[in-house]
């Protein structure tokens, strides 16, 4: 499995993604699901020699995903799906394991309009859900909030609360995850419409403090900064913004279909 900090860069490995046609931000989702029409692959390399490789079905769903440590495999996943009139299942199988092991599964509930309402996730081949995520509320196409319970939070009657917010563009500004505190995330845009920067702060020092290795002096807060976009618009270079300046996080190829 990821150490702690390559799921942090999964985190933001698709951010920003700009397919002429399409949304300007790809379905992403904390649990690093992606769909992007366009895009064959993103091989993406950090700065502490961690590679991580994406490919694409041509219908956009995102089909394996590898990651590397100085060139040597340490983890393989394959996603499977399974596609209903008003329910997708999506299946992800850990292919390094000395047998294939199915580590995760989503089963995501439309709409006769189209948006998903209800997701579910196992976790390790369970029949018991791990994850709950309910009342969806949207704004015509904009997902405004949302609320998510773990099999613990659901039993003790707690859940936490994901509010989404827009400018005028229908860009999203700000994302806030309510539960013992706040997280948030603050995004910025250039003329283009390209995501440029990206504030994560939590009132949980834990939070972040453990995986980011270039935060300024709030332990809890992290700055990400993208550049040096492609001619479809994305970007291929990331930096964490600190203090003593500009810090490389990250570098990624796009290839389109």
């Amino acid at each position: 499995m990821y150490k702690m900090e390559n799921l942090f860069y999964l985190i933001f490995l698709f951010a920003g993604i700009v397919v002429p046609g399409y949304p300007s931000n790809p379905r992403v989702d904390s649990n690093n699901r992606i769909s992007v029409t366009g895009i064959r692959k993103i091989s993406t390399t950090t700065h502490d020699k961690w590679s991580i490789v994406c490919h694409f079905a041509r219908r956009g769903f995102l089909i394996r995903e590898q990651s590397f440590y100085k060139g040597k495999l340490k983890s393989d996943y394959t996603y499977d799906y399974r596609i209903m009139d008003s329910v997708v299942v999506t299946s992800i199988t850990d292919m390094s394991a000395p047998y294939p092991k199915l580590v995760k599964k989503y089963e995501d509930y439309f709409s006769p309009s189209g948006k998903c309402y209800k997701r579910r996730v196992y976790m390790n081949g369970s029949a018991t859900v791990s994850l709950y995520i309910d009342n969806f509320v949207y704004d015509g196409d904009l997902l405004i909030s949302y609320e998510e319970a773990t099999a613990w939070q659901k039993e003790n009657g707690n859940v936490s609360k994901v509010n989404c917010y827009y400018n005028k563009k229908k860009q999203k500004i700000l994302e806030t995850k309510s539960f013992n505190g706040t997280d948030s995330v603050f995004y910025s845009y250039n003329e283009m419409g390209q995501l440029t920067d990206e504030i994560r702060k939590s009132d949980s020092l834990s939070v972040l403090s453990g995986i980011v290795p270039y935060a300024d002096s709030e332990l809890n807060k992290v700055q990400l900064t993208y550049s040096n976009f492609d001619n479809k618009g994305n970007w291929t270079k990331s930096y964490y913004a600190t203090q003593e300046g500009k810090k490389m996080r990250s570098k990624r190829k796009i290839e389109y279909w």
